[in-house]
């Protein structure tokens, strides 16, 4: 029994034996299978990469072409809307064309009109009146410039001369107001030296009076304390007609006409002669200066003279 129990055993361990020698066999040839499958999995993956990379280089292209193709759509609608514009304007072109034929046309049937009447002129003498109407109109505009420049000139001269005027105006106010200052100083002077001269005959008629009253230099000379008036004047450079000026010695015919005789010269410039009362005293009843003209010219004054005053 033993022995066949161990013939058995080692029946079924030889048996074992085999299949693991045959197992490690298969073993070995799976490593094998596994090896070369992991090799050509790699190699699958590095083609993998490659096709994905083509792939993207293809869809990158495709992508590209279908913005330019989309660019090229919106240029195109963009084409077909000038190329309506462009319609659009040769039928304008032409209508005009038509309408330009048609003017043609009735000026040409006009002309021949005209040349059939033999009353109208000839094209050439048209275009040299034209002409001459041009050079006359460039004549006239010229002269209009000249003229315009010379009324502006005039017209800043003018301003000028106005505002010497109103110069001359304000000095000629001054001096009737110097003139009438002198005059009633002459006739304060003339009245004091008559109530003097009163005074002295009153006390002369008096029995046992034998003194003599002093007469001031006020009375005998009532312009013995203004001595600038009588030499003070002025002339006028750019019209010399126009000059006055106060005579250079006075005259002693009474207060009043040394008033007068102030700005005598001034009479010949053509102002109205003003009637004066009367002075109370024994000089003669002569007229007032009259004002002294405001010349309408710039004048120069005479420094000279004019220092004295």
């Amino acid at each position: 029994m033993l022995e066949n129990k161990l013939a058995m055993q080692t029946a079924e361990v030889e048996k074992l034996i085999m299949e693991n020698q045959r197992l490690a066999s298969s073993h070995v040839v799976l490593r094998q299978d596994i090896v070369d499958t992991e090799k050509e999995m790699q190699i699958i993956r590095t083609h993998l990469g490659e096709v994905q990379t083509e792939t993207d280089l293809h869809i990158r292209d495709l992508l590209e072409r279908i913005r330019l193709m989309e660019a090229d759509i919106h240029s195109g609608d963009a084409v077909k809307k000038e190329l309506h514009q462009v319609h659009m304007e040769a039928k304008r072109l032409i209508t005009e064309r038509q309408m330009l034929t048609l003017e043609t046309e009735d000026v040409n049937k006009e002309l021949q009109k005209l040349s059939a009447s033999g009353d109208s002129k000839s094209l050439p003498e048209l275009l040299a009146e034209l002409d001459g109407l041009r050079k006359e109109h460039l004549n006239l505009r010229s002269q209009f410039e000249f003229e315009k420049n010379t009324n502006i000139k005039q017209v800043e001269q003018m301003r000028t001369m106005e505002m010497n005027l109103m110069t001359m105006t304000k000095q000629a106010e001054k001096l009737r107001g110097d003139v009438a200052n002198a005059e009633r100083r002459a006739q304060a002077a003339v009245a004091k030296a008559t109530g003097h001269a009163a005074g002295a005959q009153v006390t002369a008629s008096q029995p046992g009076t034998a003194q003599a009253t002093a007469v001031p230099a006020a009375a005998t000379d009532p312009y013995a304390g203004y001595s600038g008036y009588p030499v003070a004047g002025y002339a006028q450079s750019a019209v010399p007609n126009y000059s006055y000026a106060a005579p250079p010695q006075p005259i002693s015919s009474g207060a009043a006409t040394d008033a007068a005789s102030l700005y005598g010269a001034v009479g010949s410039a053509g102002y109205p002669t003003a009637q004066v009362q009367p002075s109370s005293g024994p000089a003669n009843a002569a007229p007032p200066p009259p004002p002294p003209p405001a010349a309408p010219y710039p004048s120069t004054y005479d420094q000279t003279r004019g220092a004295q005053r």
